[in-house]
């Protein structure tokens, strides 16, 4: 990609030009630059454990052509489709400057009437330079 256009034009005198010449047209190039793309493919599946128990496997792949490749691993156990354990994991090629780390969480789904619910998660993510990541996440919906 390459920035391009007439708001690149404009007119200018030189300082040495004598007074009363015609302003000479100037224009300014813009440097060629690769567009931020990022691949992202991923993989769920929930296996049910008899009628109250299900655990979910998810595995997500992130490509960006400016950053490392990133394999991410989660697991989800939930309990009669109420309460919810997570934790994942996340690998990258370069992992001496990565600073995150595992993460964990929990999800409590409140049923409110006969077809809304609520739902609050909580997540925990490690960091290793900084305050560990912190979510709290509060959804009305049916």
């Amino acid at each position: 990609m390459k920035f391009d256009g007439n708001d690149l034009e404009y007119y200018n005198t030189i300082p040495t030009q004598e007074p009363g010449s015609v302003s000479r047209p100037m224009r300014l190039e813009g440097n060629e630059f690769e567009l931020p793309s990022t691949l992202e493919i991923g993989l769920g599946y929930v296996v049910p454990i008899l009628e109250q128990h299900s655990i979910g496997l998810n595995f997500n792949f992130q490509n960006s052509n400016f950053g490392n490749d990133e394999y991410r691993l989660g697991v989800e156990y939930g309990w009669n489709d109420l309460v919810f354990i997570r934790g994942g994991f996340t690998r990258v090629q370069n992992q001496d400057n990565y600073i995150f780390g595992a993460s964990y969480g929990f999800g409590i789904k409140i049923p409110v009437g006969s077809s809304s619910r609520v739902m609050c998660d909580y997540g925990y993510r490690v960091v290793t330079r900084f305050n560990a990541n912190q979510w709290l996440t509060i959804k009305v919906g049916l």
